[in-house]
């Protein structure tokens, strides 16, 4: 796809302001909850391989970071054989016992990702230790419990905060390819922008989360199936498929993006009248998907008896802990969806304005009518992502389709006919909805938190 020189540098200006919003991510300590986590699991695969995939042994030793009394460095080591460590003891303590298990459930490649990083960035010295992350010394510095904002040595932590930093503007990257694709340069440039300064993608892309690899893969894996049906190119369907492979790998809930895309191609065939069992789009998917994660899921299926293990949570909820009284106070699924991205992100959800179209462009795609099934599709995607987390109470888990929303919202704002006769007012819209939102992620990420609390 050929950009035009002036759409090249407009998307070269959003992916620089990109990088400028998500650089704190250097300087912020890297610390607590998953973070410690997926650090931890990098430094066990590194020493161990897949073989040693848990929390076990893990030992953490803390210090005073030399020349800064108002941070902490954590060294990571193993402890010797028949030992459960550290981080088993903190789980347990916070009461999650059920990561107190010889195999991690949850999917590997973020944490491969990380340890490649490591190797690349950051050398492990022969007896196994290193220091990994910085925290804040709240110990020594109460006032840092009310505002922990305080910077790092960026080089400590480069090889872990480099992955999230640059998988987000991967994800803008590709957001403007696939609205471009579909639509125009000029939605892909708006939408773009808006994901940009989203403060979920802004939040996400400043953790040692695996939420922007996995909506990365996500929407790569969109974009090589969109691309498969306007060029009617089969080898695609095989590339979205095994970039869909790779977000399953990231994270098992990508298994959502696998049957979503398998319903565009069923309802493609369906309006074609065609059987989906012999066209090899169907199959080349299929084989795309699980030629490279089947043996994760068996692997799984060994360990647990059940495919899709996942643990259950039956243990009271210790709302003493900040983060479990925050969760257990917001409201579930879609409600926290509209109402707190309607204040966070205001255009991200632009396009729910017109999902009565959808609605109607589905049915006349159902009975056979030929129309372009591009927005449908980008429809389907999203209303599967919904669907399916009901009691989700973290806007992190919604990412995968933050890009999604954000093309078909930009869609509507290029093509309404009031804004283009009132470009001003689109401009001003635009401009204080991308401020405001920047700036909640901005503030977020200050704080060190890990939930946007607002609007609650």
């Amino acid at each position: 796809m050929l950009i035009k020189k002036r759409t090249f540098i407009f998307l070269c200006l959003i992916l620089m302001f990109s990088a400028f919003l998500r650089l704190p991510s250097f300087w912020i300590p890297h610390w607590g909850g998953d973070q410690t986590q997926y650090i931890s699991l990098a430094l066990k695969l590194k020493t161990t391989g897949l073989a040693g995939y848990n929390f076990y042994k893990i030992k953490f030793t803390e210090q005073a970071l030399k020349n800064n009394d108002n941070l902490r460095s954590i060294e990571t080591s193993l402890y010797p054989e028949n030992v459960k460590g550290d981080l088993i003891r903190d789980l347990k303590l916070s009461g999650f016992g059920y990561y107190d298990v010889p195999f991690f459930y949850k999917p590997p490649l973020f944490a491969y990702t990380l340890m490649l990083s490591n190797y690349i960035f950051s050398s492990l010295p022969e007896n196994n230790k290193q220091v990994l992350a910085v925290m804040p010394n709240y110990t020594k510095n109460k006032a840092l419990m009310k505002n922990p904002s305080t910077k790092t040595v960026p080089e400590i932590q480069f090889w872990s905060a480099i992955i999230p930093f640059t998988f987000s503007l991967g994800l803008v990257l590709l957001t403007f390819l696939l609205g471009s694709y579909v639509f125009s340069d000029k939605v892909g440039l708006l939408s773009a922008l808006i994901l940009s300064t989203s403060a979920v993608d802004i939040l996400c892309s400043q953790k040692i989360w695996p939420e922007e690899t996995l909506a990365f893969f996500c929407l790569l894996s969109v974009y090589w199936f969109f691309v498969g049906l306007k060029r009617e190119r089969n080898l695609y369907f095989l590339l979205s498929g095994i970039s869909c492979a790779l977000a399953i790998l990231t994270k098992q809930t990508a298994l959502i993006l696998y049957i979503a895309l398998l319903g565009c191609l069923v309802l493609k065939y369906i309006n074609t009248k065609k059987n989906i069992l012999i066209q090899p789009p169907f199959w080349l998917f299929f084989i795309g998907v699980f030629s490279l994660s089947f043996f994760w899921f068996y692997k799984i299926y060994i360990t647990y008896g059940n495919w899709l293990y996942h643990p259950i949570y039956n243990a009271p909820i210790d709302t003493s802990l900040r983060w479990n009284a925050v969760l257990n106070k917001r409201p579930y699924g879609l409600v926290l969806f509209f109402i707190g991205t309607l204040f966070i992100c205001p255009l991200i959800n632009v396009c729910f304005l017109k999902i009565k179209t959808f609605f109607k462009d589905l049915w006349s795609f159902i009975v056979g009518r030929k129309i372009d099934p591009s927005s449908i599709f980008l429809w389907v995607i999203i209303l599967c992502f919904l669907i399916a987390f009901p009691y989700n109470k973290e806007h992190r888990r919604w990412l995968q389709i933050y890009p999604l929303l954000a093309i078909l919202s930009a869609s509507l704002l290029i093509n309404s006919k009031f804004l283009n006769t009132h470009k001003n007012l689109l401009y001003i819209i635009v401009s204080f909805s991308c401020i405001w939102s920047s700036y909640i992620g901005f503030e977020t990420v200050q704080q060190l938190c890990n939930l946007i609390l607002f609007p609650f």
